[in-house]
């Protein structure tokens, strides 16, 4: 694949790592790519069902490319991290290009199908924005898009409340036994205690940090995937994950307790469901949660800009 499909200032290659299945797929039948995400393409070959019950019915080929950047797709291998001159041929127009360059040669050498095949781009989350963009810039290429999960109208003048997405996991946390006041007061314990040295000593002892910022970005982060990985089956997607997690974090937050020490520890066994706990040195470490979060922030730092 090109390292650069658009602007000339490189000549370089590198591969792209696809996975495909062709135990449905019957002569005529459409070809169902699903265009990766900010991780391991495995991950989300093993996560992402509807492509598998629909290739069933629709005698389709599935194909899923991983993103580059990601995983083992790397330009420039062990170097892809260490200068900007590396980093710069990651965005969206180049992902969608290698998407656009990948199908015809998919069909050509693994398919060997019609060039005319309809394809049906899928994605989810990020990978479901994918999908729509990729629609949109190329729809010579596909035939449709199944963009699940995909915030498509949560841009500024949209109309969509720029807190759509708390609100959603807030009302999750509600609905699954989770008392309002003991999350609001938990926060405020934290806040509280973090004032003087001695409640600086018991967030430590309890986290392992005691940073007041650094203790509420975790459990925020916490909550917000775990009400987004709220499946009703274990899962091992992202991390391993007891069904329904978020009424298991819940059980510790059912009631409001009376004391910030206690407050704080509630707040912890909730978003150690999703962190782990200090022991295991998970609590401040959530950047592994993905592999290559250097290109997720990175391309987080491009979008806002």
């Amino acid at each position: 694949m090109p390292v650069d499909h658009f602007y000339g200032l490189t000549q370089d290659t590198f591969n792209i790592k696809f996975l495909y299945n062709l135990n449905y797929y019957q002569t005529g039948g459409p070809i169902f790519f699903y265009l990766g995400n900010e991780g391991a393409v495995e991950k989300f070959a093993q996560n992402t069902g509807i492509m598998w019950y629909l290739a069933k019915t629709f005698n389709a080929a599935v194909v899923f490319a991983e993103h580059r950047y990601y995983g083992e797709s790397l330009p420039y291998g062990k170097l892809t991290f260490v200068d900007v001159k590396y980093l710069q041929f990651l965005s969206v127009p180049q992902v969608l290009a290698d998407c656009a360059t990948f199908i015809p040669w998919f069909k050509e050498n693994v398919v060997k199908c019609n060039p005319h095949v309809p394809v049906i781009a899928f994605g989810g989350s990020y990978g479901g924005m994918l999908a729509a963009w990729f629609r949109i810039a190329y729809p010579n290429v596909t035939a449709g898009a199944w963009a699940a999960s995909a915030p498509l109208l949560l841009f500024h003048g949209s109309g969509v409340p720029i807190d759509s997405v708390a609100q959603i996991a807030t009302q999750t946390f509600l609905s699954s036994g989770c008392n309002f006041n003991a999350v609001v007061n938990g926060f405020q314990a934290i806040l509280d205690l973090s004032q003087s040295n001695n409640g600086r000593n018991i967030l430590y002892q309890i986290f392992g940090m005691s940073d007041y910022l650094s203790i509420r970005t975790s459990i925020e982060q916490a909550f917000l995937w775990l009400a987004s990985i709220d499946y009703p089956y274990p899962t091992n997607f992202l991390k391993p994950l007891p069904e329904w997690p978020v009424e298991l974090a819940c059980k510790s937050l059912s009631i409001d307790s009376s004391t910030p020490e206690q407050r704080a520890r509630a707040m912890y066994e909730a978003s150690s469901v999703w962190n782990g706990n200090k022991e295991q040195n998970n609590f401040q470490n959530d950047e592994n949660m993905l592999p290559n979060m250097y290109s997720w922030k990175w391309q987080v730092t491009k979008l806002r800009t």
